[in-house]
């Protein structure tokens, strides 16, 4: 037998437990570690950095520093992802924390003694070879039916086994808690009960096998990633008493293409397999868009539509276009990340908010242009990282780009900030190493926090050697005093009043600009021919291969 006392070093540890005005203690014994709480008892905690493995036997009761202690209690995340095959407990325990016995793949059966009063979320979630979870028939809290976890009355499914392929759900249980169904990857489609009134968040998460859910009647709260990464879900139908429903209940459903709720349903509405928020009865002004099926290819917004929600459209990796009407005033976090297919967006002048990382990853993204007079004013944190740009033009109504705005956009060569920016964020331009052109209009070097306090800067060092910064005429000092782009080793004055004589060779394809007059040559009769301003708006569309009569600026 063996005791030693874990030692904290982590001075917010330390400062915590002396605001309660205690040292919390934790001590070791026979190769379990445990938490000292109130009454003489004791949990049993998490062993990080080492890790269970085995077959594990919980003591009724252990001693430290001349005291015994009894086990009342698993930790949360005590013997998460661990290599256990086995775990007894004692008829000590009063209460399993969440995620307790998370990720034990090792562990095919459990025991739940009479003792167990409390169980949290997921606390056998993602034990993915789990065959049975048994209680002991003096329980008087749970219950076991063909190995699935119940409250007692049979009102609450608490969890169930990793390796269950089919479940006939009582038609007394009311609540399925978050997690319960946590990779079950091999259940097949099932039938809710008529009573169901709650499903919790990630109850679903990684349920593989499903391809069709019907949600009752009775149901009324939908948690947060309840069906996460159901890989197979085709076809979701909601029914009419759903008032309370999470974030992206169905988010990386990458299958999903028929989402239906009942015409009854005062809360929700779909259109075109995307779910809105809608006010009363009507679909009305001031609607809020929740989420997208996931196998969405196109999206057409209704106009009304006020707000797109947090990972609206996250990870629908074949939606390939989005129209986005000028009712939208807030474009929230990540709601198009990693739309993998998105080629091109406008986004309107309605819009003066917008999330961090809204195109985040949207690979193929090579042309985002914004309306002209748009409220927005700022380009938010990782708007636009890891898209597909090779140009993209800042217009000059836009007063700051936030850090990290078009980080590894690896095919972009030529960048224009408008004059009006007055701010670039750190990390702004993270891994563009291909960019060959900086174009800053502002007469002032917009300020950045870059430079060694910080350790980071706004451009990689490459970019600063290799791409040409151009400036203002009479700008060139102050901008080779600076910090940031001082580093640039060439730094060109450049008049942005007028046109200038250029020629961009692509191949057998020459684009010239000269006098007011863009001239392209070396493509075949017929082919279209857009121009963009600064803004990204289009200025021409059509076949002719000469275009002329633009004002002075930047095409």
């Amino acid at each position: 037998m063996k005791t030693r006392i874990l030692r904290s070093v982590a001075a917010a540890a330390m400062c915590a437990a002396a605001a309660f005005g205690a040292t919390a203690q934790q001590f070791e014994y026979d190769d379990l570690y445990y938490n000292i709480l109130p009454d003489n008892t004791v949990e049993v905690k998490s062993a990080y950095p080492d890790e269970y493995s085995g077959d594990v036997v919980i003591p009724r009761q252990v001693s430290y520093n001349g005291s015994t202690y009894t086990v009342t209690g698993i930790g949360a995340q005590a013997f998460a992802r661990s290599e256990i095959t086995s775990i007894e407990i004692p008829n000590t325990v009063s209460s399993i924390g969440e995620k307790g016995i998370y990720q034990c793949h090792g562990l095919v059966s459990i025991m739940i003694p009479a003792s167990v009063e409390s169980i949290g979320e997921q606390a056998f979630a993602s034990c993915v070879n789990l065959t049975e979870i048994n209680v002991d028939a003096e329980n008087e809290y749970f219950c076991s039916i063909d190995g699935v976890l119940y409250s007692k009355d049979v009102t609450t499914l608490h969890a169930c086994p990793g390796t269950k392929t089919e479940i006939d759900i009582p038609a007394t249980v009311k609540e399925i808690v978050g997690g319960a169904f946590y990779c079950c990857m091999d259940l097949k489609d099932f039938e809710m009960p008529a009573s169901l009134e709650s499903i919790g968040d990630m109850a679903f998460f990684e349920c593989l096998s499903l391809t069709k859910i019907e949600l009752p009647d009775n149901l009324q709260s939908l948690g947060t990633n309840a069906f996460y990464r159901c890989e197979n879900l085709e076809s979701v139908s909601i029914g009419k008493n759903l008032n309370g429903m999470g974030m992206t209940p169905f988010c990386e459903c990458c299958k999903l293409t028929n989402v239906t709720i009942d015409e009854a349903n005062l809360g929700y509405v779909a259109i075109d397999n995307v779910v809105y928020a809608r006010q009363g009865t009507q679909v009305a002004d001031g609607m809020v868009l929740l989420w997208g099926a996931g196998g969405l290819q196109s999206a057409t917004i209704p106009d009304g539509v006020s707000v797109i929600s947090d990972y609206a459209f996250s990870e629908c990796k074949e939606l390939a276009s989005v129209e986005i009407p000028n009712s939208v005033r807030e474009i929230r976090n990540e709601a198009f990340s990693q739309c993998e297919s998105l080629a091109e967006v406008t986004i309107p002048k309605s819009v003066n908010n917008m999330g961090y990382n809204v195109f985040r990853n949207c690979a193929k993204l090579a042309k985002a242009s914004f309306a002209d007079g748009i409220g927005l004013k700022t380009i938010p944190n990782g708007t636009f990282g890891g898209c597909g740009f090779t140009t993209f033009a800042v217009p000059d109504g836009f007063t700051s780009i936030e850090g990290s705005s078009f980080s590894s956009c690896e095919s972009l060569v030529s960048v224009t900030i408008g004059s009006g920016v007055q701010i670039v964020g750190n990390l702004a331009f993270l891994n563009c190493n291909a960019l060959k052109s900086v174009y800053c209009m502002a007469a002032v070097p917009p300020s950045t926090e870059s430079g060694d306090y910080y350790n980071y800067y706004v451009f990689e060092q490459t970019v600063c050697e290799q791409a040409t910064l151009y400036v203002p005429v009479g700008s060139r000092a102050d901008y080779a005093a600076d910090t940031e782009w001082g580093r640039f080793k060439n730094i060109v004055e450049t008049d942005f009043a007028g046109v200038e004589n250029a020629v961009a060779d692509s191949g057998n394809i020459k684009i010239y600009a000269a006098d007011g007059t863009i001239s392209v040559s070396g493509v075949a009769d017929g082919t279209v021919v857009e121009v963009y301003g600064i803004g990204g708006g289009c200025v021409y569309c059509g076949t002719g291969s000469v275009v002329d009569g633009l004002s002075a600026g930047i095409y």
